[in-house]
């Protein structure tokens, strides 16, 4: 996981961002040179059905037995069961 700014160092022309992220750090990503489409753009609706297309195309993903996922944040079950902050 990369933040905007170390995203954009590692971006640059030629790139496509896409998705809400690309949207809101539309500056930083297009002051590093990459293409970010219209806000309303239907390219934003990024499927994990696409990303794995791209992974599938490249021929350099991992093998299924050894993908463990990553979760940035508890899910809203979780979440909902939390006593609200003060």
């Amino acid at each position: 996981v990369l933040s905007p700014a170390r995203l954009a160092g590692a971006a640059g022309p030629g790139w496509l961002a896409v998705g809400d992220g690309a949207v809101r750090f539309r500056v930083e990503l297009e002051g590093a040179g990459c293409a970010v489409p219209p806000d309303a753009s239907p390219l934003h609706r990024v499927t994990a059905a696409a990303i794995c297309r791209l992974s599938l195309e490249a021929r350099q993903g991992a093998p299924i037995e050894t993908v463990i996922p990553h979760y940035l944040r508890q899910p809203d079950a979780v979440i909902a069961r939390q006593p609200p902050a003060p």
